[in-house]
């Protein structure tokens, strides 16, 4: 697992805080389909919030919803507090398609023209366009940008009005490796900046990596809600291995009662809360008479425990 980023270390920090979003019962039917089924979240002041979950989970749906693209069919939400109005779409910035911007214009003059459309002062363009790492760039038509370069274009105009908060549906979709870890550390850098951040996706590592919380969702349905930190839980998985892999089991099942085992192959898998002391395990074992070939102690990931949740519905 990477290191956790910077910013992520004052998560805790972050619980207690005012809510700039709450939904409650919010709910969305296509026909027979629920794409949303009484969903509650809370997102907190300065929080980098991922709703993650597969492809159809309804994530955009959500995210349309909140920014009044769509109408409920049941349940409220509230921003800053507040039922929404059109007022308070200034306070949030949004990229939720991909980026269309003219392809023969210049960046500047891209911007220059959201600012007409978003009806805000042009003063902030260079400010957005350095903080996206695109300042050098300014007077380069769009049409010669690298696919990760139009993304950042498209969030520096999510900026261009100083939203409190920025929401992102699928923001690295489509990107080469280059263009997902430059949009990865921009969101950071906003994020560090104190911004809020509503972010959508399905992809577990960009989320472990970026956000401080998590909603995890399947078919409309919210699984499971919290920081990354209380959704890992401080967890370490160990997979062993012996000869004798029956006794092996017992003597876990003696050792760590509270642990759960489960078979993987040819190993045992035990999900720990803690990090285990891998020398203590092995000595226990020897003890009991079994040689390990086999010993593997690491943090458990975001992937993980997603799929255990996931699982389970």
């Amino acid at each position: 697992m990477t290191d956790l980023p910077p910013y992520r270390i004052l998560s805790h920090q972050i619980e207690g805080l005012n809510n700039v979003l709450k939904t409650q019962a919010l709910a969305k039917s296509y026909g027979r389909i629920k794409a949303v089924k009484s969903l509650d979240l809370e997102v907190s002041e300065g929080a980098v919030f991922g709703i993650l979950g597969p492809n159809g989970s309804g994530k955009s749906t959500t995210l349309s919803m909140l920014l009044g693209i769509l109408t409920p069919d049941a349940g409220s939400f509230t921003w800053f507090g507040q039922a929404p109005e059109p007022a308070l779409r200034k306070d949030i910035g949004a990229l939720l398609e991909q980026p269309n911007f003219y392809p023969y214009l210049s960046a500047r003059k891209n911007l220059e023209i959201a600012c007409l459309i978003k009806e805000c002062s042009t003063t902030r363009v260079n400010t957005v366009l350095e903080q996206v790492g695109l300042l050098p760039r300014a007077e380069s038509a769009f049409k010669t940008f690298s696919t990760g370069m139009k993304q950042r274009l498209a969030i520096a105009s999510a900026l261009l009005a100083d939203p409190k908060v920025l929401v992102l549906d699928e923001p690295t979709n489509g990107l080469d490796p280059q263009g997902i870890a430059e949009v990865r550390e921009l969101i950071i850098a906003i994020a560090e900046r104190g911004k809020t951040i509503l972010l959508a996706s399905h992809i577990l590592d960009e989320v472990e990596k970026v956000c401080t919380h998590v909603a995890v969702i399947k078919q409309g349905q919210l699984l499971a809600q919290g920081s990354v930190l209380d959704i890992l839980r401080n967890q370490h998985q160990v997979e062993l291995r012996a000869d004798d892999m029956a006794a092996l089991e017992q003597a876990l099942a003696g050792y760590a009662p509270a642990a759960q085992r489960r078979r993987d192959g040819n190993l045992i898998v035990l999900s720990m809360i803690g990090e285990p002391d891998g020398t203590a395990l092995n000595r226990y074992l020897f003890e009991q008479g079994l040689v390990l070939s086999h010993l593997r102690i690491h943090k458990k990931r975001l992937e993980e425990s997603f799929l255990e949740i996931t699982a389970k519905a």
